[in-house]
């Protein structure tokens, strides 16, 4: 059985990472806190992709892959990017 995080607690973390509401984060064009938290999601939350794209119900699973791999890509080279995945890890951390 593989350990994951619930997908609202993603979403609050991303929330509070953010400082905005989800549905800001979903309607804010080029603000990536809704990418960030699909990337968290399949990268770190145990979520598979068909999973995330299921709960999110507006992003298509194509348009998913996507995004989260150009979030993976940004990190590199974006510290405020790492921060926030730094910051969901500290948060939702069951350890």
């Amino acid at each position: 059985m593989r350990w994951r995080v619930a997908w609202e607690e993603v979403v609050r973390a991303a929330e509070a990472a953010r400082g905005r509401s989800w549905a800001e984060l979903l309607e804010a064009h080029g603000d990536w806190g809704r990418d960030g938290a699909m990337y968290y999601a399949v990268r770190h939350g145990g979520h598979r992709l068909a999973e995330v794209v299921a709960q999110m119900q507006t992003v298509k699973y194509p348009a998913a892959a996507q995004a989260i791999k150009r979030f993976g890509l940004a990190l590199e080279n974006d510290a405020v990017r790492r921060r926030f995945v730094a910051d969901l890890k500290r948060q939702l951390s069951n350890i």
